[in-house]
């Protein structure tokens, strides 16, 4: 089981003012300033709750990622959070994040590989 997750880069791009567009902006959306989706304990727990699977191993993998600004945008429409967002609100706050981030978005990623198997064939 694999999770991605993505935080700006505070090294090259200005995480307050893009923390202030979604204040101002962001209707309850949550900004990219911290890396939300590649956070499992929740998976973690659900693994252990089923007396059937048992988690063997977990690695994580970090990255850096450079994207035009378009790209970037166009990624966050790919996760819920945008997809279902007010097309005219969303349209605005990537306006303003467009000019608060500049035309190259620095991210920092990272990777979350759990690896389950059935419990039987770990207790063997």
């Amino acid at each position: 089981m694999l999770w991605n997750g993505w935080a700006i880069n505070p090294a090259t791009h200005d995480i307050a003012a893009v923390e202030r567009i979604y204040q101002a902006q962001g209707t309850g959306l949550q900004p990219d300033t911290g890396d939300h989706r590649s956070q499992t304990s929740w998976a973690e727990s659900e693994i252990n709750a089923e007396p059937g699977l048992a988690l063997v191993g977990a690695d994580h993998y970090s990255w850096d990622w450079r994207l035009p600004i378009q790209d970037y945008l166009g990624l966050m429409t790919t996760t819920s959070q945008y997809a279902v967002a007010d097309a005219a609100s969303r349209h605005q706050l990537f306006a303003s994040l467009a000019a608060a981030l500049g035309p190259q978005v620095d991210l920092k990623g990272r990777t979350v590989s759990h690896v389950v198997a059935p419990s039987s064939a770990v207790a063997g």
